[in-house]
């Protein structure tokens, strides 16, 4: 549907897209001209019967590329290095590893570009952690296909601060700080955003179970994880997988458990909806999720 709205496109436009592995289920004549695969990791699992299904539905992303087109693959990631061994696509890897085939290589200081020349230092870049570090290249490594100039790319790592809903600060009250990261909806992305800081965590968690295991989160409780305050439809589960090793509490929605973080929230904490589940049980998708949680924390911020 969103290609057929784009009518007759210009094709001197670049059309950057999203797709889901439910969309790539029912595909007939999609062929990216470069398909970006930043990781496989387990979601969807209320969907599909294994792993095995859901990384077929995403390898269908090149099934209808040719040797003109490219893949720009995690090559950190071992499953993806497999799953497109096969593909007969220009195959372009970027990762935080060391890989010499990358067009461009981190270090702990800096980007390099193919040339060895300094793209970037690390400490220019707009978006903190790792996995930020990961997008970027791919991103870069993508637009370096399509032409553009090295220090437009950049220019852009330096100036791009993120978007909405992705790790997203909202306020601090009181010396707490509230993040907005309903994107985060499967236990992989959680992961990522705990170890996005070192301060006490009082992490927000629930909503539509997706068929993860939470108990992936437990070596998280040895860190800087304080609390968890479950919600919506998947809260039992997540009190019977984390309670023994983490101090847990149900509520029924989202304005019980920020009240309830509120309450139990010191100054130097972090209050982090991070719901690892889908937002279906109570919301519309995750951007009404996010909204709400940012206007409830706009109510608190005036009271």
């Amino acid at each position: 549907m969103v290609l057929e709205d784009l009518g007759n496109p210009d094709p001197k436009r670049v059309w950057v897209l999203e797709i889901s592995s439910f969309q790539m289920e029912f595909i007939e004549h999609f062929k990216p001209y470069i398909a970006i695969f930043l990781n496989i990791t387990p979601d969807h699992l209320n969907r599909y019967p294994s792993m095995k299904e859901y990384i077929a539905a995403k390898m269908n992303m090149w099934s209808r590329q040719t040797a003109e087109d490219f893949i720009v693959y995690n090559a950190d990631d071992t499953i993806l290095v497999e799953e497109i061994a096969e593909s007969t696509s220009r195959k372009i890897a970027f990762g935080l590893g060391h890989h010499p085939e990358a067009i461009f290589q981190p270090n702990r200081t800096k980007i390099y570009t193919e040339e060895h020349a300094t793209l970037i230092e690390m400490n220019q870049l707009a978006l903190p952690g790792k996995h930020n570090l990961a997008n970027a290249l791919a991103a870069a490594t993508a637009a370096h296909l399509m032409g553009v100039p090295n220090k437009s790319i950049a220019a852009t790592m330096s100036q791009f601060s993120g978007v909405p809903h992705r790790l997203e600060p909202i306020a601090e009250i009181n010396g707490v700080t509230y993040i907005n990261d309903s994107k985060a909806t499967n236990l992989d992305a959680v992961q990522v955003a705990l170890e996005s800081f070192t301060q006490p965590i009082i992490l927000l968690l629930g909503g539509l179970d997706k068929g993860g295991d939470f108990r992936s989160l437990l070596p998280h409780t040895h860190n800087n994880l304080k609390e968890v305050i479950a919600f919506g439809q998947a809260k039992e589960l997540i009190l019977t997988a984390l309670r023994d090793a983490v101090r847990s509490t149900s509520v029924m929605d989202l304005k019980e458990a920020l009240e309830l973080a509120q309450n139990c929230s010191q100054p130097g904490d972090v209050v982090l909806l991070s719901p690892g589940c889908a937002s279906f049980d109570q919301f519309e998708n995750f951007e009404k999720r996010g909204d709400h949680f940012r206007s409830l924390v706009t109510v608190m911020e005036k009271a």
